[in-house]
């Protein structure tokens, strides 16, 4: 079907770079967890493709076989990403969460609505939201939250600039 090739063309290649990425990655877990979600956002949620997830939710009664698809494609397999990071920040000492479905579901739940946000509502919003500065925020309340010892933000959260997302 199509609409599954286009989901698969968009969102699946994802997958792969994150999995190299995080068997490759050498610095804390705290790092690993910014540089994925920064670069999740640069590589789907600040581009056309994450109208994909609009659709999936807005349609979701209408089309249940392709969002079946998504769901297999696209969600499990972003999940497993994020729950082999964390799982690495919790095995190092470094997160002290908990790596289960909850705690993945609302560390998606922020960024997954900034996405929505820019496909509906991010049209009427004067002024709009600065997607480097919301994923900054994001970050650094979720690493202060889950961090064992709470590290100093970084400078680029404090000036509002994300060196990853241009």
């Amino acid at each position: 079907d199509g609409t599954r090739g286009f989901v698969a063309l968009e969102l699946g290649p994802g997958d792969s770079v994150g999995t190299a990425l995080i068997a490759s990655f050498e610095g804390s877990s705290a790092n690993l967890f910014r540089t994925i979600i920064q670069t999740w956002w640069q590589r789907v949620g600040h581009t056309k493709a994450s109208g994909i997830t609009k659709l999936m939710v807005a349609e979701a009664g209408n089309f249940p076989d392709v969002v079946s698809f998504y769901h297999d494609e696209v969600i499990l397999r972003s999940d497993a990403l994020l729950t082999r990071a964390l799982q690495r920040g919790i095995d190092s000492g470094e997160f002290r969460i908990s790596n289960d479905v909850h705690t993945i579901r609302v560390l998606v739940a922020p960024v997954l609505m900034l996405m929505l946000w820019q496909h509906s509502f991010e049209l009427c919003q004067n002024p709009p939201i600065n997607p480097a500065t919301y994923i900054d925020h994001f970050i650094d309340l979720c690493l202060h939250g889950m961090l064992t010892t709470p590290a100093p933000a970084p400078a680029r959260i404090l000036e509002g600039k994300s060196p990853a997302i241009r």
